[in-house]
């Protein structure tokens, strides 16, 4: 089996089926699916548990103080890690 073999095989096992009839749905059928999935779209978004303001808030602020910490961290290992390499260059 020669490799021009072996490309052909490759070739044609990742090509898509071929569909002879493309309209396999009509028009009134993807209204109708379309439809479906707005209800469905709808029923989803009605079992989600949306957050609280307070929680909002809480996680808001949360986040702030955990920015201001690392940030605080990162600005002791720059002022160390310039300190070391001012010792080191002179």
């Amino acid at each position: 089996m020669g490799p021009e073999v072996l490309v052909l095989k490759v070739q044609q096992s990742f090509c898509l089926p071929h569909r002879k009839n493309h309209s396999m749905i009509n028009d009134s059928g993807r209204i109708a699916q379309f439809r479906t999935y707005l209800t469905d779209v709808r029923a989803e978004v009605g079992k989600v548990v949306w957050p609280t303001r307070k929680d909002t808030m809480n996680t808001t602020i949360v986040v702030f103080g955990m920015v201001v910490l690392v940030s605080l961290f990162l600005w002791m290992v720059d002022a160390i890690l310039a300190l070391v390499v001012r010792q080191i260059i002179g």
